[in-house]
């Protein structure tokens, strides 16, 4: 718990200086100012607060942690699930579906990706297994996920009309944070990068909500 709090501390200092510097940056026109994105701000005056509190502190943070972390780890039930979540999630993105609601499409998809996923077990577990094996692989593989993560996150903002260097600053908290959970998930498991995710957007909703 102390090793998580000091880890804790380390993003929210990183995010303060990510800020500081976007604020500074933004004050001599190298950077944009950046909005929230317009899916966002809808989906936040359309659901209750509860519903905004369970889905942004318990289901994203579950989702998240085993589709971009869960890659990760050398236990194959884990690898399973990580790689149902993966194709559950983007699926679900690129079609335009909101994955946190069971309605017909969200169930085929989900039904699909568990299919899958069943169908190539061996493979799926086999592949990751030996990636894992490999520290070069999977510092790789944590920086490629890391990355994902991040841009996982790109429709949470209004990019409309911002150059490049501003897309990169908005994400680069997330990039980092993506880098710390998956330091806890290698070091001591995915329930501690789950809890450590869990942790922080808890904070970040308190901070929202006392905002709005």
């Amino acid at each position: 718990m102390v090793f998580i709090l000091k880890a804790f501390l380390l993003l929210l200092l990183i995010k303060l200086l990510v800020g500081s510097t976007c604020v500074i940056l933004s004050k001599y026109g190298f950077i944009n100012s950046v909005k929230n994105g317009d899916n966002l701000t809808s989906w936040l005056s359309e659901v209750s607060t509860i519903r905004f509190f369970v889905e942004v502190v318990i289901l994203a943070p579950l989702l998240e942690e085993f589709c971009f972390r869960g890659i990760t780890q050398s236990n194959s039930t884990v690898l399973i699930y990580s790689s149902i979540t993966f194709l559950y999630l983007f699926s679900c993105r690129l079609n335009g579906v909101n994955f946190y609601e069971f309605h017909l499409k969200s169930i085929l998809i989900l039904l699909v990706s568990v299919t899958l996923c069943i169908i190539f077990k061996d493979e799926i577990i086999s592949t990751f297994l030996t990636i894992n094996a490999s520290t070069i692989s999977r510092i790789f593989l944590v920086y490629l996920s890391s990355i994902f993560f991040a841009l996982w996150h790109y429709n949470n903002y209004n990019f409309a009309n911002v150059n490049f260097q501003t897309k990169v600053l908005t994400l680069l908290p997330h990039f980092l944070s993506g880098l710390i959970f998956s330091w806890f998930a290698i070091k001591y498991g995915i329930k501690w990068s789950l809890s450590a995710h869990i942790f922080n957007n808890f904070i970040a909703v308190i901070i929202t909500l006392i905002i709005a």
